[in-house]
């Protein structure tokens, strides 16, 4: 598939691949911590040595909020962490924990997935002036 975009001109993609995955079987791990960790580094090197194409990798730990975490990043982050267990506890799976305006909820994985969610334009014209 990453061949033929590049074929049809187009020349990026994203490929997203969750540190737990399992390749051939066996989840990779850091040889020194045991943790998981990696498995987008040694994705990358297999896609550009298949295709031919050049690859980049990027971890979303490090790019996803930009900086230090805040008090608030913290503080969401945990209530996310106790709204995913009390989901588990409940037997409640399929579902996503979510933020709606100021409260934490769930919804099926389903529909976090379905359609295609935009942008606001009006947001994106005011982004577009910073990054643009």
């Amino acid at each position: 598939m990453l061949k033929r975009r590049n074929e049809r001109g187009i020349n990026f993609s994203i490929v997203v691949v969750a540190e737990g995955t399992k390749l051939e079987g066996e989840a990779i791990a850091d040889e020194k911590t045991g943790r998981l960790g990696g498995i987008g580094k040694l994705l990358g090197k297999i896609i550009e040595e298949k295709t031919g194409l050049e690859t980049r990798v990027s971890s979303l730990d490090y790019i996803q909020r930009g900086g230090a975490p805040a008090a608030y990043d913290r503080t969401l982050a945990t209530a996310f962490g106790v709204r995913a267990f009390e989901l588990i506890k409940n037997k409640k799976y399929g579902r996503m924990v979510s933020l709606h305006g100021k409260r934490i909820t769930d919804v099926p994985l389903a529909q976090a997935a379905e359609g295609i969610k935009t942008v606001n334009l009006s947001i994106y014209r005011v982004a577009e002036k910073f990054f643009g």
